[in-house]
């Protein structure tokens, strides 16, 4: 087995390649991806008149484009039922200000509509960073939170 080549950043935590393959094919992730672009904020979401409120054709288009992605990479049929852990990194290629919190709504509610979890709650551990490049991307790794460890949040922050 050979070390993902996404993955070359474990070495980074002190693992010889062996190891770090072993301990990598061992995670069974529910769900690994990185896409271009980043998830619309909060504020765009939605629109409303009065006492409706509606999801936006950007959000719906997102939503759908990145479920299907989703859904594609996902390592199970069936929803998961249990606890998980989500860690999400936003690459940017600039310094415009915006809260890193206004972009997960949009991708957790992905995680729903693919189908790799039931619903939000079961989300008991969601971590989350900005990490300032070349690339304008989004990254999310979901696991059942009984696999969290000290290597896989080593992994995530050195990535």
């Amino acid at each position: 087995m050979e070390f993902p080549e996404n993955r070359k950043c474990v070495l980074k935590s002190g693992y010889d390649q062996g190891e770090a393959v072993s301990w990598y094919a061992n995670m069974n992730f529910l769900l690994e991806l990185e896409f271009e672009g980043l998830p619309p904020t909060v504020n765009l979401m939605y629109r409303g008149a009065r006492c409706w409120r509606y999801l936006t054709a950007e959000t719906i288009e997102f939503q759908t484009r990145i479920s299907a992605l989703m859904s594609s990479e996902c390592q199970t049929k069936e929803p998961f039922t249990g606890a998980v852990a989500v860690f999400i990194t936003f690459y940017t290629n600039n310094k415009k200000r915006w809260d890193i919190d206004n972009r997960v709504k949009a991708l957790l509610d992905c995680l729903e509509k693919s189908g790799i979890i039931q619903d939000d709650s079961q989300i008991d551990m969601l971590l989350d960073r900005r990490e300032r490049g070349k690339k304008l991307a989004t990254s999310i790794m979901v696991c059942d939170i009984n696999n969290v460890t000290q290597e896989l949040f080593n992994l995530w922050r050195n990535q």
